[in-house]
């Protein structure tokens, strides 16, 4: 969508801001300019490029994605935020797992699993006490985690909640790593990162995930 007259010189003077080197005034200006123009693509990404969080990046590099999503620059711009890096380096503050309820056992399993390895796992099933507030805490956790676990299935694809889950992480810039558990449309997440594949070996699927995590 064409930016206005008025949010286009907003965002040229903008521009001239950051190639000078003011870009704190230049992110003040692109965050006004975006909350008036939620629709301008190239302000998202201009947002990107001021920000200084890897974090605030990815999420306006996704923005901009959901808008202009055959701009093959904004997808390889977001590949350059998700390294294997950027991934270990999320998951420092805690790694959330994200599932249907008729996949716990292999979401019970694969949080020992990475616990064995000393990875920081936060799963509902085990780190929610029995008095506390259930959404309360997973909210919590949601705000806390640095990375998701989104553990693929057609269950899991239908989940509601799970979509939400994915949605308040992909708008807030953070990692999330599709784990693939059982077939099905690995584009329906809308994530960016290959899944890792436990359908048909389970311990090659940890060792793969490990190698992102640590």
């Amino acid at each position: 969508m064409p930016s206005s007259r008025i949010g286009q010189s907003s965002l040229e003077n903008a521009v001239t801001l950051a190639r000078s080197g003011n870009l704190a005034q230049a992110r003040l200006l692109i965050k006004e300019i975006v909350s008036q123009e939620p629709d301008n693509a190239l302000a998202w990404v201009w947002l990107a490029f001021v920000s200084l969080r890897a974090e605030e990046k990815r999420a306006a590099l996704r923005k901009a994605y959901s808008l202009t999503p055959d701009d093959q620059r904004i997808t390889e711009a977001i590949n350059r935020l998700t390294t294997p890096q950027h991934v270990a380096s999320a998951a420092h503050s805690g790694v959330f797992i994200s599932y249907a309820r008729s996949d716990e056992l292999f979401a019970v399993n694969l949080t020992e699993s990475l616990r064995a390895s000393e990875i920081k796992v936060w799963l509902d099933v085990t780190d929610i006490p029995d008095d506390a507030d259930w959404q309360s805490a997973i909210l919590a956790a949601l705000n806390s985690c640095g990375v998701m676990l989104t553990i693929l299935s057609p269950a899991a694809l239908q989940s509601l909640d799970l979509r939400a889950e994915r949605q308040q992480f992909l708008v807030s810039g953070k990692i999330i790593v599709p784990v693939l558990y059982q077939s099905c449309d690995l584009k329906a997440p809308g994530v960016h990162l290959s899944p890792v594949d436990f359908r048909s070996d389970y311990e090659l699927g940890v060792q793969h995930l490990l190698k992102l995590l640590i």
